[in-house]
């Protein structure tokens, strides 16, 4: 079969698609508009892996409609002209999740929402650990299980981390045995073209529950709350009270914010609906103390001595950053700014709101500037990531926090969010050198 992989990128499907079907034999075809300097390591790992051809830097027309399957990534749209022609001549596009899914015979346990889906993902697997259960997780956080997928057991769960991106390419099939959708707020509006087809593509999740299934879902969020009323029969909401985590949850020692217990509280209702159970206080206590701060994720970093650095570049909406602020508590100098992903910036104001001083960068600096002018009395805006951290850091006294927490994108300065909070923690460890 001739295959080709539309997008390798650095993130897990499109080098688990490559591995799956070339360990399988067939031809493989890479095409990337990225370099192979950026793409280096997905390359390293398909090193003699099989037939494998590459076309980087660009595509061809050729590769897309003679090929017998064509895997595209999500971050590619549907409408994109070389997808559709291959349509139109009966070629099959898909997904590396799709074809996953089409696949695997464990039960899937599916979590979205516009913010901290990841760390969702690993209290689940906690809580699911504690419970004795052996999970694997997979999906948007970047591990593709396609090249195994057909080995994984029926009987231990798949926790999988889906983006609006990747639940708007799946086919109408139900395919999860239960699902967590955390509160939807505005997000790649750049993409979705408006909020309402963003909350849609959200929506699905619901739609792609299996019958006897249960969605988890936040009785704070308007969105959720829309959707359950059209929620297919034989699938039954489950709900998440307001200030339900305060009787639920026990103290969670390493992660830092209210949003993380209530998380915790969510994922603690998934498990326990999949299980058919309840958890132990025992089982829970033990999940809460396993869970560490994820990469990039209200990450404290840098010495010891203060001020105190908190990275948090996995931040790209203003809702994650209005989150990460009221988390800490002391004074926040806050760093912002980032690629323009459609959102208005006035979403920005409540994050800015509580802050001893916010420090802009980036393409949308200047469009945040008057926003957080007009609630907070010290705002400069620079146009990298170094000049603000030295005005946060000439801002903040002892005590004190300087938060990464852009509320953007961050492909305006940087590859991803991991190169640009790394860059921040390497800048935070040497901060007397800035």
């Amino acid at each position: 079969m001739r295959v080709t992989v539309m997008g390798l990128g650095l993130f897990g499907g499109g080098l688990g698609a490559a591995l799956h079907y070339a360990r399988r034999g067939d031809e493989v075809l890479v095409t990337d508009l990225a370099s192979a300097a950026d793409l280096a390591p997905s390359l390293q790992a398909l090193e003699g892996q099989g037939r494998l051809e590459f076309i980087l830097g660009r595509h061809r027309r050729t590769d897309f409609i003679e090929a017998d399957l064509v895997i595209a990534s999500p971050a590619v749209p549907m409408e994109h002209p070389l997808l559709e022609e291959a349509r139109r001549r009966g070629v099959r596009v898909a997904t590396e999740l799709e074809l996953f899914l089409d696949v695997c015979p464990a039960p899937v346990l599916a979590i979205s929402g516009s913010n901290g889906k990841t760390t969702t993902c690993r209290m689940v697997e906690r809580l699911l650990e504690a419970a004795g259960r052996a999970p694997r997780s997979c999906g948007n956080m970047g591990i593709s299980l396609l090249p195994e997928a057909a080995d994984l057991p029926s009987t231990e769960p798949v926790v999988l981390e889906i983006s609006s991106f990747q639940l708007e390419r799946l086919q109408d099939a139900p395919r999860f045995s239960n699902a967590l959708l955390l509160p939807v707020t505005p997000n790649h509006l750049d993409r979705h073209g408006d909020f309402e087809h963003y909350a849609s593509a959200k929506g699905r999740l619901l739609q792609l529950t299996r019958v006897g299934g249960s969605v988890v879902l936040d009785a704070t969020c308007s969105v959720g709350r829309r959707l359950a009323r059209a929620l297919r029969p034989g699938r039954s909401p489950i709900w998440l009270a307001p200030h339900e985590e305060q009787r639920c949850v026990p103290a969670l020692p390493h992660l830092l914010g209210a949003f993380n217990r209530r998380n915790f509280a969510a994922a603690r209702k998934l498990v326990e609906a999949w299980l058919e159970e309840d958890l132990t206080d025992a089982a829970v206590r033990r999940a809460a103390e396993t869970l560490r701060p994820l990469p990039h994720r209200m990450e404290p970093v840098g010495p010891r001595r203060p001020p105190r650095f908190v990275n948090d570049s996995k931040s790209t909406t203003p809702a994650a950053a209005h989150a990460a602020v009221t988390a800490l508590d002391r004074p926040v100098h806050l760093i912002a700014g980032g690629a323009d992903k459609g959102v208005d910036p006035v979403h920005m104001a409540p994050a800015f709101a509580p802050c001893a001083s916010v420090h802009l960068m980036g393409a949308t600096g200047r469009a945040l500037r008057p926003f957080a002018q007009d609630l907070v009395e010290r705002v400069t805006c620079h146009p990298d990531l170094e000049g603000a951290i030295q005005a946060a850091t000439a801002a903040a006294g002892p005590g004190e926090v300087i938060l990464l927490s852009p509320g953007h994108a961050s492909y305006d300065l940087y590859r991803d969010y991991r190169e640009r909070g790394e860059h921040f923690r390497d800048l935070a460890r040497h901060r007397d050198e800035v």
